[in-house]
């Protein structure tokens, strides 16, 4: 509700029908067509009607105006507010906006530097054109000078979808986007890159910024959100880099990381991946375990949507206390959290880390490490659907077995739900298999070895390394092909012992070499 208006007292001065122009060193714009009072006391003019345009912006009189209703402003000064305006502005919108109008006159030397005449919608439901013809947009509308922004005074989020060939290819959510007649950027937003009918590529926080001439997105990380995984759901993998590019008109997505890359790797985690370390870091300060709490409020109340406020009541703890905590979760990849209303909706992962604590679901520890590669840390074909990941030098599969792969020249594909193909070394406890076209199965955990060069022992010997690991024997069994069974599917973490795995089956006849 606009505030209300300043009682008429005292000597006034009348005025109907009138144009008002303020003029200063910066600016010569009027106000056109008010009518209202100037009270001599104190020198403010109350006023209703009249209207504004954006010609000291730069544009021309009829492209922006605002309609102005009762406002009053001190004639001594240069500031003016209305609180209940009208906007029409035909070139981005059919419907006529509600909102606050703002005038003020500041020093600047171009039209790109004026921050006025300033408005902002009240809601947060306006559709907006002329973006692109590729541009879908729907949120708030607010201007400052030839800027314009996302933003209403009811703070809801705007939404933006860029299209493809007439696909939507992403969707990004966001408090606040600017808008310029080449790019579309946003500090904070939630995005969603679709790779498939299917599958996407999710950020819950990214920087995005979208050049509207080249059709090429670049997504970075603001402060804060440095750790928050890109989450990949066709590949099942979270991906910690710095940034993503992605031109829409090619195939190719890349996975960046951008300061200290000969130090700070990318990371490549399957969606399974489970960390007693990381469980345990989550507690941090905290008197309470973030997750293991909302977790336990979820399975009481038999919904995996809650309130912060609900759980602070339940738990006898600070809601602010409660709220930082879910940030943290949600920049983790536990939890989607919508921090103006306090909405907490667990994700997969939440459920997942909490039971694998208690020994009550199978995990697996399957991470791959990329760092200072020749080019991108890995680059998504989306012809093929197949990650390349580049700069990792031994992949860990399975760390009760110590099974682990060494791919040649630090490269390999991720394919489907996390199956890899890769050339390169494999090593287990017994036996390292070095070879091409070794191609790794995710659900039924084991490597199908379509070329095997040679098999070489590793056996328990009084001649072990350094670190007191079985050393690799020059005994070789040459030219076969088979599958390596790493464990069962069901106990790709290890925790039940078996003593007949891991092991190969061989399905060419091999000759041993001495």
């Amino acid at each position: 509700m606009p505030t209300p208006q300043p009682p008429i007292d005292g000597a006034v001065i009348e005025f109907k029908d009138v144009d008002f122009v303020f003029v200063t060193a910066s600016d010569s714009t009027a106000l056109k067509g008010t009518s209202g009072s100037l009270m001599l006391k104190n020198n403010l003019f109350v006023g209703n009607g009249g209207k504004f345009d954006w010609t000291m912006a730069g544009f021309g009189p009829d492209e922006i105006t605002a309609e102005l209703k009762e406002y009053n402003f001190p004639v001594k000064s240069t500031k003016l507010v209305c609180e209940s305006a009208v906007l029409t502005y035909p070139a981005k919108t059919d419907n006529k906006v509600e909102g606050i109008f703002e005038f003020n006159s500041k020093k600047h030397k171009t039209f790109e530097d004026n921050q006025y005449p300033r408005f902002k919608s009240y809601g947060s439901n306006i559709e907006i054109k002329g973006l692109g013809e590729n541009i879908k947009y729907k949120g708030g509308l607010s201007l400052a000078g030839r800027k314009m922004y996302s933003s209403s005074i009811d703070e809801g989020t705007a939404s933006i979808e860029i299209l493809h060939e007439g696909k939507t290819r992403i969707r990004s959510v966001s408090p606040r986007f600017t808008m310029t007649d080449s790019t579309i950027t946003s500090d904070v937003s939630s995005i969603v890159l679709y790779q498939t009918e299917t599958d996407s590529i999710f950020h819950p926080g990214g920087s995005l910024k979208y050049n509207k001439n080249s059709a090429t997105v670049r997504i970075t990380k603001p402060n804060g959100y440095r750790h928050s995984p890109f989450l990949d759901s066709y590949h099942k993998i979270e991906i910690v880099a710095d940034a993503l590019s992605w031109n829409l008109a090619g195939s190719q997505i890349d996975f960046n990381i951008t300061n200290g890359r000969d130090q700070i790797p990318a990371l490549f985690e399957s969606e399974e991946y489970f960390s007693g370390d990381k469980y345990s870091g989550m507690q941090g300060m905290y008197k309470f375990h973030p997750l293991q709490m909302i977790v336990a409020h979820a399975d009481k109340t038999k919904s995996d949507v809650m309130f912060a406020e609900d759980v602070a009541k339940a738990y006898k703890l600070e809601p602010l206390t409660v709220r930082g905590a879910m940030v943290q979760l949600m920049k983790t990849g536990f939890i989607d959290y919508n921090v103006k209303a306090g909405e907490i909706k667990l994700r997969r992962k939440a459920r997942h880390y909490v039971l694998s604590r208690r020994d009550k679901k199978d995990y697996d520890n399957i991470t791959f490490v990329s760092i200072s590669p020749g080019g991108a840390n890995a680059t998504l074909d989306l012809n093929s659907n197949e990650l390349l990941v580049r700069g990792v030098d031994k992949i860990y599969i399975s760390d009760s077995l110590n099974v682990n792969f060494v791919p040649d020249k630090r490269e390999l594909k991720i394919l489907k739900n996390r199956d890899f193909s890769f050339h390169g070394k494999i090593n287990t406890q017994n036996f390292q298999f070095i070879g091409n076209d070794f191609n790794f199965v995710y659900d039924s955990f084991l490597v199908h070895l379509k070329t095997i060069d040679q098999i070489r022992l590793a056996v328990e010997s009084k001649e072990k390394t350094e670190k007191g690991k079985a050393r690799v024997l020059g005994n070789e069994l040459r030219y076969s092909s088979g599958t390596l069974y790493i464990n069962k599917p069901d106990n790709k973490s290890g925790r039940k012992k078996n003593s007949c795995l891991p092991y190969i089956r061989c399905y060419i006849r091999s000759n041993s070499v001495f």
